[in-house]
């Protein structure tokens, strides 16, 4: 029987190991090998399919889709016609029906409920970005700068809508869970743009920054509600600076989470680019937890502390 996917995480690395994690109980449920490397992993809403592919720059027929409801020595099938090499991100729709793979300029749909693959649309190249709205709307952006909705259903009335564009809207970092706007990302900058679905003017949060220095976001996580958004933030040149913050979508109200190490828990050379690094995630009970640099943690915001739950570890 497929397994709702609440609570479960998935993880893969160049070796094509994929392991499927319980996150409440720190528990490793399964490995699956993916006969190519597997940094580009997406789940099935429903708990039946996981995909998975090489992130980037990638061989030609390398994209994999695994059957969590067939037997665990199953061979992953290979997405017919996956014939484009460069992927950017891999996302199912909110009703596993579709499977969507963002490659130079094109979306391509894959039907969970056949073999075929379908070209919603075409942008300019070099890349194109996809995530899903909750009511099963692709978002996309793309280097030309600008985020398009797009009506999936067959008997949709709307056309493509284009909701903003600015030079540097190439990324959606994050969808809110209650369908209201996605959050844009802009390459090398401070600003963190929120896009209203319904048309209305974006919000910009621009982060504060020391004088004469740029921070840029990365790794951007919406807590549940979709108020509260966790970014790691870099200052170019100064890693001492690097921090999580939390920024207040509602007020704009801004406060940091130290992310370094102390004494000898650090994985990362001082000094080096990826010293204080960090990747935050909110659960879907409401608690933030990072990773990097010191370690697996879970912050209390409201008490400013932190608990480790593994060490770091060092990365090839």
């Amino acid at each position: 029987m497929a397994r709702p996917w609440r609570d479960r995480a998935v993880t893969g690395d160049s070796r094509g190991e994929v392991r499927i994690w319980n996150v409440p109980s720190a528990r490793l449920e399964q490995t699956l090998n993916s006969p190519a490397s597997a940094t580009s992993l997406a789940l099935d809403p429903r708990g039946r399919f996981l995909a998975a592919s090489p992130g980037g720059e990638a061989p030609l027929r390398s994209h994999f889709l695994f059957d969590l409801a067939a037997s665990r020595t199953a061979e992953p099938v290979p997405l017919l016609g996956s014939e484009v090499a460069y992927v950017n991100c891999l996302q199912f729709c909110p009703d596993g029906s579709w499977l969507a793979s963002g490659h130079r300029g094109t979306v391509i749909f894959w039907s969970m409920a056949g073999a075929r693959s379908t070209v919603v649309g075409r942008q300019k190249p070099p890349g194109v970005n996809v995530a899903f709205t909750p009511d099963g709307h692709l978002l996309s952006p793309s280097p030309e700068g600008v985020v398009r909705r797009w009506p999936l259903s067959p008997g949709a009335a709307d056309d493509v809508q284009e909701l903003w564009s600015h030079p540097e809207a190439q990324n959606i970092d994050q969808v809110d869970p209650g369908g209201r706007f996605p959050v844009a990302g802009l390459s090398m900058s401070n600003e963190i743009p929120v896009v209203p679905l319904d048309g209305s003017p974006p919000r910009i949060h621009r982060l504060r920054k020391p004088e004469g220095m740029e921070p840029f976001t990365q790794s951007v996580s919406l807590d549940p509600g979709g108020r509260l958004l966790a970014a790691f933030v870099v200052v170019h040149g100064h890693p001492d600076l690097s921090a999580i913050r939390i920024v207040d979508l509602a007020t704009g109200d801004e406060r940091a989470l130290d992310t370094h190490p102390k004494g000898e828990e650090r994985c990362q050379v001082v000094g080096s680019d990826r010293e204080g690094w960090a990747a935050p995630v909110w659960l879907r009970d409401g608690r933030l937890v990072s990773d990097g640099d010191a370690g697996l943690r879970v912050w209390n915001l409201e008490a400013g502390t932190n608990e480790q739950l593994r060490p770091c570890r060092t990365t090839e």
